[in-house]
């Protein structure tokens, strides 16, 4: 079948018109020359991507290793910060005594106190807003005027934010053991400057009721 020469010749115009360069070539098709792209115009595939350097992979495992670690970690804190601080309950006014007491000796404006049953040891959490938390249990004024000293020397000396700072620093070396060592050691070491701190603050019994304590806390965990 013919193709009218009406029709024929404007496509062909609009064919050769779109080459690179005006090159074409030519077939036939009802007695009329239709220009064509030659090979060389013709449209060529796209490349495919260069493959990632080896760099390139080290830095995407590592970035992926630290943002889930990171996701884990503050959602792990969150769940038990919900969950403590739903069964918190105001500490009786003789414990606020002492804990008043204990502010004044360690210098800190006293932060938050709460009792509850969702903790085994006494703990101080909080950047922003540091709290103190004691677990659900018989304390003798010694004792607890001890304890409550060494969550305070942990906000007194900053210590909480370290935490932070260390936080950090894990998730950013998740893959390096050396560093999850440090991070143990430099949580013994914060323990026991508060503990020799305790010690400085405290009379005889009230350090007597803080060893034990400590090892009463030690047989619970």
């Amino acid at each position: 079948m013919e193709l009218p020469a009406s029709l024929g010749q404007p496509v062909a115009a609009r064919v050769a018109a779109s080459l690179p360069g005006g090159e074409s070539e030519s077939i036939q098709s009802g007695g009329q020359e239709l220009p064509v792209a030659s090979q060389e115009n013709a449209a060529t595939v796209p490349a495919s991507l260069p493959a990632a350097s080896p760099l390139e992979l080290a830095a995407l495992v590592w970035l992926t290793g630290a943002a889930v670690l990171a996701v884990v970690s503050i959602g792990r804190h969150l769940a038990w910060k919900r969950r403590v601080l739903a069964l918190a309950q105001p500490v009786s006014h003789a414990r606020q005594q002492v804990f008043l007491r204990a502010c004044r000796a360690c210098g800190v404006r006293p932060p938050r106190l709460f009792g509850s049953p969702a903790v085994d040891t006494p703990l101080a959490f909080g950047l922003l807003r540091p709290a103190v938390l004691l677990p659900e249990r018989e304390w003798t004024d010694g004792g607890l005027y001890a304890v409550l000293c060494h969550e305070l020397c942990h906000i007194r000396r900053g210590d909480l934010w370290l935490q932070g700072v260390i936080r950090l620093a894990c998730w950013a070396h998740w893959f390096n053991p050396a560093v999850w060592l440090l991070v143990r050691l430099a949580g013994e070491d914060m323990e026991l400057a508060c503990d020799e701190r305790v010690l400085r603050l405290a009379d005889a019994p009230a350090g007597r009721d803080y060893g034990l304590a400590l090892l009463e806390t030690a047989c619970r965990v």
